[in-house]
């Protein structure tokens, strides 16, 4: 080996890092607690007895199988590969920011919902930083209580000082929502969570379990008029004949399980064939509310219902008999699917007549009680003129 000049220098190899023991998938370091990676080129310094880590990291990685360049990289958090965020369309700010869980495109099973997540910006403007939704201080759609004053201040400011100006929306002015929103017109509707000026009110502030009208269900006379009350009489009445019908579709149900399970037993007990129909003529009114309320009260259908069979007045044989036995019957073909679709679909209709009806008595009881704070809250009163020429006791309007 030739002799080295004098005042050359030397070049001295920097030892890789052995990829065993402690790396993480495809042989790469961990680069941080996190799910994101960024290097430099000003941390590339030589350490003491060792090079530097990341200038031999040669991967693959990523879907385009390269090495850890030091671009903006982050983790898959189902394969823990890392991948470019170029290469994923993905920018570094977001990356670090706004991704609550990533998932990369050969992870991603959108019909078992396995995708990434991403935070909810701050409603101020264009502010992309995550708002304050995560963690467990204070819930906040703003970044920071500086981006929700800003974002009121303004709102109010794009309205007019006055309510003959030009920009009015819809004929609020700056005092006018400052009065609003100190009301108690304006609240948080507790069934979205939204802020929202309240379209009742006169609603009557106590609601739900502990409301008089939950509890009596029924409001104090003179409330309701004459006529919502004969209105709310007739649909209750209705319901109540709706709901007779609903028990008469539950025993036509009931009689089409005993009619199967009479044929299975026939089948079994080899009186019938496998192929055998097995319909009985008593499940000719099935279906029908009126004459099946009529078969009801015949001696027959009673004894049926205290057995609990309908065996009770079977005829297998004979010029009388009741049940079918042909094979493949195609008169009666799938007549207990049939029988049964068609009844579940009568209770579904009931219910939902029934629930309409209920629906509108809410209403009514609702807007007599509406109407009676209201008359309380405006003092209208009435006073007659008497036959003498004076005025009569006050009579609320």
């Amino acid at each position: 080996m030739a002799p080295k000049k004098k005042g050359t220098a030397a070049i001295k190899k920097t030892p890789k890092r052995p990829k065993g023991g402690g790396g993480t998938k495809a042989g790469r370091p961990k680069k941080q607690a996190d799910t994101v990676s960024t290097t430099s080129s000003t941390n590339l310094q030589e350490e003491p007895g060792g090079g530097s880590d990341e200038e031999s990291d040669n991967g693959p990685y990523c879907i385009c199988r390269g090495p850890d360049d030091h671009r903006f990289m982050i983790s898959c958090d189902v394969c823990e590969d890392w991948f470019h965020g170029e290469c994923i369309d993905i920018a570094k700010d977001v990356g670090e920011n706004l991704i609550e869980r990533f998932v990369c495109p050969n992870c991603t099973d959108v019909e078992n919902n396995v995708v990434s997540l991403f935070k909810k910006i701050c409603s101020y403007g264009k502010c992309v930083k995550a708002a304050r939704l995560y963690g467990d201080g204070e819930k906040s759609a703003f970044c920071s209580d500086e981006h929700k004053q800003l974002w009121w201040e303004k709102g109010i400011a794009s309205l007019p000082k006055k309510s003959l100006a030009k920009n009015t929306q819809n004929g609020l002015t700056q005092e006018e929502l400052m009065a609003l929103l100190n009301s108690n017109l304006a609240a948080v509707d507790p069934d979205d969570g939204q802020w929202r000026v309240q379209t009742r009110p006169f609603a009557p502030p106590a609601t739900g379990a502990e409301s008089p009208e939950a509890k009596s269900k029924t409001l104090a006379p003179g409330i309701l008029t004459e006529e919502e009350v004969d209105i709310l009489k007739t649909s209750a009445a209705e319901r109540y004949k709706m709901g007779e019908e609903v028990v008469l579709c539950q025993k036509m149900l009931q009689l089409l399980d005993w009619a199967s399970d009479r044929r299975k037993s026939l089948i079994a007990s080899k009186h019938f064939d496998d192929a055998a129909c097995g319909y009985d003529d008593r499940l000719d009114q099935v279906g029908v509310v009126g004459p099946f309320a009529n078969w009801l009260h015949s001696d027959e259908a009673k004894e049926i219902f205290k057995a609990g069979s309908l065996d009770v007045g079977s005829r297998l044989s004979g010029d009388d008999k009741n049940i079918c036995d042909k094979k493949r019957c195609k008169a009666h073909q799938g007549w207990y699917s049939i029988h049964t679709r068609d009844v579940r679909y009568q209770m579904k209709l009931l219910a939902m007549d029934a629930n309409k009806k209920l629906d509108k008595e809410r209403l009514i009881k609702q807007s007599a009680a509406e109407r009676k704070l209201r008359k309380e809250a405006e003092k209208n009163y009435v006073q007659a003129v008497l036959p003498d020429g004076t005025l009569g006791p006050p009579r609320s309007a």
